[in-house]
């Protein structure tokens, strides 16, 4: 008899908005996916998959999660005060979109798009690149 293969939904981006808010919620309660993992009864690699927005959260987990982190379930869903958040800027929307692009890059690849962003970053300032002086000394 063959195995069942784990059911994935696509990945949208409530299933990663969901996966972050569970991550951020994790660590602000100081809590290791091993750790919460044990406290569930949910197998770590799974909710590091939940984390990654691989695998879509159902309500009986979502609930099993916000009772062992001591938080709603609108809070990991990222419904609570959602009225209350501002807009999204046309430019962040931009940059998260770029994000989420790099986000699905093979480690490495993800890698190098990030130096080259630090160094196009750290050498655009207010002045702009900075250019080197050669000073001569007089004799």
């Amino acid at each position: 008899m063959k195995k069942a293969k784990k059911q994935r939904a696509p990945r949208d981006a409530t299933t990663k908005i969901m996966g972050k808010r569970l991550a951020q919620l994790r660590k602000q309660k100081r809590l290791s996916q091993s750790e919460l993992s044990r406290r569930t009864g949910i197998g770590q690699n799974l909710i590091s998959e939940y984390e990654a927005g691989k695998v879509r959260m159902y309500g009986e987990v979502v609930a099993r999660i916000a009772r062992t982190l001591g938080v709603s379930t609108d809070e990991i869903l990222a419904l609570k005060n959602a009225e209350s958040r501002p807009a999204i800027k046309p430019i962040a929307r931009k940059i998260q979109r770029r994000a989420e692009m790099i986000e699905d890059l093979p480690l490495q690849e993800q890698t190098h798009v990030l130096r080259t962003i630090d160094l196009l970053v750290k050498g655009v300032g207010t002045e702009g690149p900075k250019k080197r002086v050669k000073r001569v000394s007089a004799k």
